[in-house]
């Protein structure tokens, strides 16, 4: 009984707004309100941007960033096709400036513009990433099985003999 008074009055509290101890194995649904009520409390937009984990996934971080701000967002996927031409001569710039600072910056940019075209074409751009991954590792996997079979040493092979390979492999 001393747990579920302690429970209420812990909850009741969050929902005000005020900051509560929360104890391991008394409150398990707690954290989801607590969170609730906490972005609820949280003056500006900017700081619920910064209370998005950084610990989570890069790809999904930036994903739940661009929802929370959606009313800052492009008009459509066009124009965030756009965006990323953009930012891809802007990683060009970089990487012939030979500037390893701005072409890390740019490539983010690049990276980030492509989670907007994600969310904006409804993808979960954290799961689309592993799904390429893992469809990268099948095909590559069968590439090299191909020049095994081929008597090839892969990694002797020009960059042109494995594409001629790679491409048959894609369209089958």
């Amino acid at each position: 009984l001393d747990n579920t008074l302690q429970d209420i009055l812990i909850r009741w509290r969050r929902m005000q707004g005020y900051e509560a101890l929360w104890v391991p194995g008394t409150d398990h649904a707690g954290i989801a309100t607590q969170i609730k009520v906490e972005e609820k409390h949280r003056g500006t937009l900017t700081s619920q941007l910064n209370a998005i984990p950084k610990q989570l996934p890069a790809l999904m971080r930036a994903q739940k960033v661009g929802k929370k701000v959606s009313f800052f967002d492009f008009a459509d996927a066009d124009e965030v096709m756009a965006k990323l031409y953009e930012e891809s001569d802007e990683v060009k710039s970089a990487v012939a400036s030979g500037d390893t600072a701005a072409i890390e910056e740019e490539v983010g940019d690049l990276l980030f513009t492509a989670v907007s075209l994600a969310r904006k074409l409804g993808v979960n751009a954290e799961e689309a990433l592993g799904r390429a991954t893992d469809k990268f590792i099948d095909r590559f996997s069968r590439l090299e099985a191909e020049t095994q079979k081929q008597g090839a040493d892969i990694r002797e092979m020009s960059m042109s003999e494995l594409d001629a390979i790679w491409d048959r492999i894609k369209h089958n």
